[in-house]
């Protein structure tokens, strides 16, 4: 299972919007480490608009959602395997949440980004996705 190997570390610029201050580095299954550099800005999980699911998501993945952000803002990695970090982080997240909660919001952000993503990704090649 992969991990974050430092914490998440952003000063806040308003308006829902954050930047990392010190860089966030994930060590995935697949061997890479990926790094958020400092600079980089994000809104978090991008679920503001939508209630129940702001409600329950809020505050529960967001180094998960700023390595997602990176890698759709810069189209580093393909953005199938962009929304298979965010999955594997979330579930790889330390937290107090226990693998149930875990795995839920793992599959809900998953899904959401899998079905509402595409125009996020800033029209970048989705290679081959």
């Amino acid at each position: 299972m992969g991990k974050f190997l430092t914490p998440l570390d952003v000063k806040v610029l308003g308006d829902r919007n954050f930047e990392v201050v010190n860089p966030l580095v994930f060590r995935s299954d697949d061997g890479n480490d990926y790094t958020v550099p400092v600079g980089q800005t994000t809104d978090f999980a991008s679920v503001w608009g939508i209630p129940l699911v702001s409600e329950v998501l809020s505050g529960k993945a967001n180094m998960e959602a700023t390595l997602h952000d990176w890698c759709y803002r810069t189209g580093c990695v393909p953005r199938k395997k962009a929304d298979e970090l965010l999955w594997e982080a979330a579930l790889a997240e330390e937290s107090n949440l226990n693998m149930l909660e875990r795995e839920f919001i793992a599959n809900a952000l998953y899904v959401g980004v899998r079905e509402g993503g595409r125009s996020a990704y800033q029209g970048k090649p989705e290679w081959n996705d």
